[in-house]
């Protein structure tokens, strides 16, 4: 009984929760939906409940199917629902408790703005739903998924010296691109802001980003343990390195990086590992307090290295300022790309249809090989027009991210949301099936599923660049090692022949 409790518990609480909310609303509820502004506010509520609702079975729905918490679909799910409806939750209780909103937004927008994102969340969240359901395989067909084979997927000694000389050399190439603007140390003097914009118009560009063989380099280094002692050399030598990335990742401010690295290693350590809900939960809660303390305190770093103000001034700082509030999705990062979405739902302007998506694929060229001048993408040309508006004070444009769901709107409207997060479900199904399949699959994953995050934020055309730098090292490498392993199966001995028994 209590094997089949613990079974159901979640179903349970999701049952729960859903008749919490339905009670909520069926009592008043023709009250409720006709109190002028609050009205609407309660109906964005429960549109974005019902969202949370249908991400919650497509994770579950994929977690059926893969068996992996690391799975492409269920981060980008989980994701998407801190950047969208839990924030609109949260940003909705706000205004129906206090009457107003309180944002970074340099514009305010009119309830109906927000109306209208919602719906087009929901759009979005359909497609994802139709398209799971749609494309999955059928259990017990060819395509059908087994996530037992992942567990018998290991790198070797190859895997572990090309990750780590690519994790060194990443290392030395970040060096070498901050020594263009004057270095490390003085780069970490500068607003963030100002120090990204040095780093993009600063002569001399390296031809691929550093981060591109740190990520590489760490999957691969991932994969070489995965059947090691925890305790040995190589594991811990790996974890350093980690630690020491995050590290380089938090002086600079940068969350985004910092989450990469534990997505990628993550993804090739615990593949097949079953891992407990309740485990995660305990790890995830602490390290998203300390996330968005550090975004509220992050503006400080420059200062306290050219010495202006000290840590306890930091930590003053942060008694005096310290606000609840900084744990909602709204006091975060998430509110950024969300902006994108209402601007382009207030101001809308002609259909792209597919432009924005098609334009991604000669913006894969660095800056360097470009022919002529190297045109914006969606998320920098916007980012531009809002500091020409409201920031003309600023030193460089705030970058705001940009929402996958103002993308495929701006493109097609509400038909464009739907295809594009049809197409996506169908994505993570192949990308399932890839890593459970072969080592290189494995390692495809690895260095694909961070995007699980960043999808969320960037434009398509980001995203590609992203991902054709990351892939190409990626498939070299994977040749290195097949070349390595031909070369030592043709040097290795002879086995000698076993006589007759």
């Amino acid at each position: 009984m209590v094997q089949t409790l613990g079974k159901r518990l979640s179903s349970t609480i999701l049952l729960i929760l859903v008749a919490g909310v339905i009670g909520y609303y069926s009592v008043p509820f023709s009250e409720k939906l006709t109190e002028g502004e609050n009205g609407v506010w309660r109906l964005i509520q429960l549109i974005s409940y019902f969202n949370t609702f249908l991400l919650v079975l497509f994770i579950r729905s994929r977690f059926r199917q893969t068996q992996d918490m690391f799975d492409f679909g269920i981060l980008f799910a989980a994701f998407f629902l801190s950047y969208n409806p839990i924030l609109l939750i949260s940003t909705a209780s706000h205004f129906i408790n206090f009457g107003f909103l309180d944002n970074a937004y340099p514009v305010q927008f009119d309830e109906s703005t927000y109306l209208k994102a919602c719906i087009c969340g929901l759009v979005g969240v359909i497609g994802l739903v139709f398209g799971q359901v749609i494309f999955s395989p059928k259990k017990g067909s060819a395509g059908a998924l087994d996530p037992e084979q992942v567990k018998s997927i290991s790198g070797t000694m190859n895997h572990y010296w090309v990750g780590l000389s690519l994790f060194l050399i990443g290392i030395l190439l970040l060096l070498l691109d901050f020594q263009r603007i004057g270095g490390l140390f003085y780069a970490l003097k500068l607003d963030r802001g100002v120090r990204i914009e040095m780093l993009a118009h600063a002569s001399g560009g390296l031809g691929l980003p550093y981060t591109t063989f740190v990520f590489v380099g760490i999957a691969m280094l991932a994969f070489s343990i995965r059947n090691v002692p925890p305790l040995q050399l190589r594991p811990l030598l790996t974890i350093t390195a980690v630690g020491l990335w995050s590290l380089l990742m938090m002086m600079q401010g940068d969350r985004r990086m910092m989450t990469y690295s534990v997505i990628i290693f993550s993804t090739v350590y615990f593949a097949g590992v079953r891992i407990k809900l309740l485990r995660i939960s305990i790890f995830l809660v602490p390290v998203y307090i300390f996330f968005q303390i550090f975004n509220q305190i992050r503006f400080f770093i420059p200062f306290l290295f050219d010495g202006t103000f000290t840590f306890g001034d930091m930590m003053d700082y942060l008694n005096r300022n310290f606000d609840v509030e900084w744990f909602s999705p709204a006091g975060g990062e998430a509110s950024g790309p969300y902006f994108t979405l209402l601007y382009s739902l207030e101001h809308p302007s002609s259909y792209q249809y597919g432009l924005t998506y098609l334009l991604a694929v000669p913006m894969i060229l660095p800056r360097l090989l470009y022919i002529g001048q190297k045109p914006l993408t969606v998320a920098q040309s916007f980012a531009k027009q809002i500091q020409y508006l409201f920031y003309s004070d600023r030193n460089s444009a705030i970058g705001w991210g940009y929402s996958p769901l103002a993308e495929g709107y701006i493109n097609l409207g509400y038909v464009g949301v739907f295809l594009v997060f049809m197409g996506l479900a169908y994505v993570f199904i192949r990308l399932a099936k890839a890593k459970s399949s072969s080592r290189n699959g494995l390692l495809l994953s690895a260095v694909l599923t961070p995007q699980a995050m960043n999808m969320n934020r960037i434009n398509a055309a980001a995203f590609v660049q992203e991902v054709a730098f990351v892939l190409g090292l990626l498939v070299a490498m994977v040749l290195l090692v097949r070349y390595l392993e031909r070369v030592q199966a043709e040097n290795a001995p002879p086995k000698a022949k076993e006589g007759p028994s």
